[in-house]
């Protein structure tokens, strides 16, 4: 992960940039060696080819930098430095700098140490300086021509004014196989490569960069962890902070998908979003089962069905298009009692009505060639439901946010909404931007307009604007068994149970994981903590918002009996393992073990009601009139993320008349 030097906009608030650059400069001091000073500008040749004069690199992605001699040396006199310039090769991202005092390498291809050296290292070892000695300086300096790095990419051991100042700009081959193109160009060349790269060390380049062009597991191509956004920046009253047309509070997967749907249909609009973690797409986004519905579950010409048939529809779609990989791997809703046929029929009428592709009852004949392993009665074949890791797609939504010129600021948690009361510095701003948001480290964003997409603090930031805090968001945790690696051929694709429509929750069910994992459960019970996906995580505020502020008592007595029978499950994996055997009786308890938990925003109103559609709601007054808020949008809200971030920029545009 790259060090923040400093901060874009909002002052220390790390801003994550997946396709851009640092647009704040940040300048070292020069020290001083008792040596000659290489490479002034006006300064005279080097005694040796090469130095002072332009920097000559490798075409393609890689580039490699030679240990020079020492000061006062010939290339000639000087073979071992010879040798290793041939040899020992680095991605112009991360060069060879034999000074233990040398920047930390911000790539995060490279780990955290003051020698980033090449994976291809010489055949004879190259002695390393002492630190910084005035005897042994430096014999290569740090060239840094990757986006990540900061705008003065060549901090020196020279004495008088930095060398490197030369207005005109060289532009460089793309250097680091985790930053998209084009590069930066720098101010200058570097002026200490004395001996160009030889053919076989072209060769041994291609070899480096093919171990170093390793993705990251979990990530797509492409993506990092640095900064970048073309958010104006402003000072004031000793104060600076970030301006923008448009901010999305919330870095889930709804929040990413609104703020590419806004920026791609607005690109002259400057929009950012607001993320309170170091990453993005952390929580349910991060922690969901990773099925993609079909829409069969939901009320005829709901907002959640249409949208729902809608979301898949474009997420394939979506993947395709970016090569994100997916299982189309089917789902069979399964009737294993004599009293769930009706309801199952019903299902089938629904799903139906709501244009879902492929639906077909089938018998138990065709439950076995589906699932060999499975029993029931009969069950619904919907061949339209899939797998994706959501996750990988949120952060494709990310990147396709900043390469449209979009700004994501993380570590930023929203304290404050307000009116700006005044204009910094006497400027038009304070008018030009009337909202300021205000992080729990004092940092201000300041904006025209707010959209939050803020999940399981929905209720609190709409309250933060003086907005209806209502309805209040009711943490339900869903813990998940995993099935063990040898006893993975038991299930195929989703195998779901008749749901009960009294209740929003599917029932325990199987799920195949992108990573060949199976996944049995969520059950559903109430969370002690907002984000607490451990059982004994606890917030006394939590829980007194819970209790005092939402419809929850009214909801238990109305449930007790379903929600005892969820914590018994919980605390005994023998009951849910029974439960499970009827649709897989050869499960045992010794074949599963405790997985992940994740926890579900659930909106609730006062009357102990669950809120099952989507709501959207913004204030009164001139603040008001400028916040929308997407205050519940419960499960399938990642399937549909682009059908609804559809729908936001379309209640965007027609409140905010943009």
């Amino acid at each position: 992960m790259a060090p923040a030097w400093g901060g874009a906009g909002a002052r220390g608030a790390r801003r994550v940039a997946l396709t851009g650059s640092w647009r704040r400069s940040w300048r070292p001091r020069c020290a001083t060696w008792a040596g000659p000073a290489r490479g002034r500008a006006g300064a005279s040749p080097g005694p040796w080819p090469g130095v002072g004069g332009p920097r000559r690199g490798l075409p393609g992605r890689w580039a490699a930098v030679a240990a020079g001699p020492a000061p006062g040396e010939s290339p000639a006199a000087n073979p071992a430095a010879r040798a290793a310039a041939s040899r020992c090769l680095v991605r112009a991202c991360a060069l060879f700098h034999l000074c233990p005092c040398a920047l930390f390498h911000p790539c995060p291809s490279v780990p955290l140490h003051p020698l980033p050296l090449c994976p291809c290292p010489p055949p004879a070892p190259v002695s390393l300086c002492t630190p910084c000695t005035p005897a042994h300086p430096r014999p290569v300096s740090l060239f840094h021509p990757c986006p990540c790095a900061p705008a003065h990419p060549l901090p020196l051991f020279t004495p008088g004014p930095c060398p490197y100042s030369t207005p005109a700009p060289v532009p460089l081959p793309a250097p680091c196989p985790r930053v998209p193109l084009p590069p930066l160009p720098l101010l200058t060349a570097c002026p200490y490569v004395p001996i160009p790269p030889p053919a076989q060390a072209r060769e041994e380049v291609a070899s480096c960069g093919a171990w170093l062009s390793r993705p990251d597991p979990g990530l797509p191509a492409g993506i990092t962890g640095r900064v970048s956004g073309p958010e104006k920046k402003h000072e004031g009253r000793g104060a600076e902070w970030s301006s923008f047309d448009v901010v999305i509070v919330g870095g889930g997967i709804v929040g990413l998908a609104s703020a590419r749907a806004l920026i791609l249909r607005h690109p002259a609009l400057s929009i950012g979003v607001l993320e309170k973690e170091k990453d993005l797409a952390v929580h349910q986004t991060g922690h969901n089962s990773g099925v993609i519905h079909s829409g069969i579950y939901y009320k005829p010409e709901s907002l959640k069905a249409r949208l729902c048939v809608q979301g898949a529809a474009l997420i394939y779609e979506y993947c395709n298009q970016k090569g994100i990989s997916y299982k189309q791997c089917g789902k069979l809703i399964v009737a294993v009692e004599q009293e769930e046929i009706p309801r199952l029929q019903a299902l089938y009428e629904r799903g139906l009505q709501n244009g879902v592709q492929g639906l077909r009852l089938i018998q138990p004949e065709d439950i076995k060639k589906k699932e060999p392993y499975c029993r029931g009665l009969m069950a619904i074949d919907c061949p339209y439901t899939g797998i994706v890791d959501y996750r990988q797609v949120a952060l494709s939504f990310a990147q396709d946010f900043q390469e449209a010129g979009g700004s994501v600021l993380t570590n930023f948690e929203v304290k404050e909404i307000e009116k700006a009361k005044e204009s910094p510095s006497r400027s038009k701003d304070g008018v030009t931007y009337p909202i300021v948001i205000r992080n729990t480290k004092g940092e201000e964003v300041r904006c025209q307009y707010v959209v939050t997409c803020a999940g399981l603090y929905s209720d609190r930031i709409s309250e933060l604007s003086g907005c209806n805090p209502d309805p209040r968001i009711v943490p339900f945790r869903g813990d998940y068994l995993v099935l063990k690696p040898e006893k993975r051929y038991l299930v195929k694709g989703n195998i779901y149970p008749v749901p009960d429509s009294r209740f929003p929750f599917l029932g325990v069910h199987f799920t195949p994981r992108m990573d060949g994992s199976i996944w049995l459960g969520p059950n559903a019970v109430l969370a002690l903590k907002r984000e607490g996906y451990r059982p004994f995580d606890f917030s006394a505020r939590d829980v007194m918002d819970v209790i005092i502020k939402s419809g929850l008592i009214k909801l238990v007595f109305q449930n007790f009996s379903y929600g005892v029978n969820e914590m018994y499950k919980a605390l005994f994996l023998s009951a849910t393992v029974k439960h499970l055997q009827k649709f897989i009786p050869e499960i045992t308890v010794s074949d599963i073990h405790r997985g992940p938990a994740g926890v579900r925003a659930q909106a609730l109103d006062r009357a102990g009601n669950l809120v099952e559609d989507f709501v959207f709601d913004g204030g009164v007054g001139d603040m008001g009139n400028r916040i929308l808020h997407v205050r519940n949008a419960p499960s399938p809200a990642a399937t549909s993320s682009l059908a609804i971030s559809g729908m936001i920029a379309d209640e965007v545009q027609q409140r905010f008349n943009l």
